[in-house]
């Protein structure tokens, strides 16, 4: 006979109900790590919201057709090169003619893990994002402050980019949006002035590394 002592009827009631308590603990914790609190979901989605908005200031989808594209890439070829200095008709131009680049690019993008964040997040270079007084106290030398110099000394504001609008996926839209947003970083790196000669030699640079047709056009036809 076994020496131990028998449980009792109660005894026996406490260790299930222990049991099924860690069970369902357990349940619980890997719920959890699976499957995201509603506040938390609330906030991703509210925060995918706002990037939403403010990607509607830069980017208008629209689908176009073939013939629409083959009607509008030398209405806006000719306007551009009447009006060179309307940013307008030269982003329209780029809309129309560079959705193959853009592809190509935004594959670049995806290729990396950087790229990957860069269009999970969708960030904007605004005036808002940028915190120009923060810039303008960094030394001399810096990106930031030759950046802000430039922009000031020649009266510039980074929320004065052409909007996308030929694009009807927003990571192409995106890269596009990119794409003009830095171009004045290219200026301060290069020190290639805002001129005519400047803007010229600028785009043949801007079409030797991104390879978009615009970039090209406006090297040879002016800026």
């Amino acid at each position: 006979m076994s020496s131990r002592p028998r449980k009792s009827i109660f005894d026996r009631f406490k260790q299930c109900c222990c049991a099924r308590a860690a069970k369902d603990s357990l349940q619980a914790s890997c719920l959890a790590r699976v499957v995201p609190t509603h506040a938390a979901q609330e906030e991703r989605e509210n925060g995918t919201q706002r990037q939403r908005n403010k990607m509607k200031k830069y980017y208008e989808p629209y689908r176009l057709s073939l013939l629409q594209r083959a009607f509008l890439t030398p209405y806006f070829g000719v306007k551009a090169i009447m009006n060179p200095t309307r940013g307008d008709f030269v982003a329209g131009l780029g809309d129309v003619t560079s959705v193959a680049v853009i592809h190509r690019l935004k594959d670049q993008l995806v290729s990396s893990v950087m790229g990957k964040e860069l269009l999970a997040r969708k960030p904007l270079i605004t005036v808002e994002s940028l915190n120009l007084p923060n810039l303008r106290s960094l030394p001399e030398g810096t990106l930031g402050r030759g950046y802000v110099h430039y922009m000031d000394s020649h009266g510039f504001s980074a929320d004065e980019r052409s909007i996308v609008r030929f694009m009807d996926d927003p990571d192409l839209a995106y890269t596009m949006v990119r794409y003009r947003q830095v171009h004045d970083f290219w200026h301060v790196l290069s020190g290639l002035p805002p001129s005519e000669l400047g803007e010229i030699a600028l785009k043949a640079f801007e079409f030797r590394v991104t390879g978009l047709p615009v970039c090209a056009l406006s090297a040879l036809l002016g800026p």
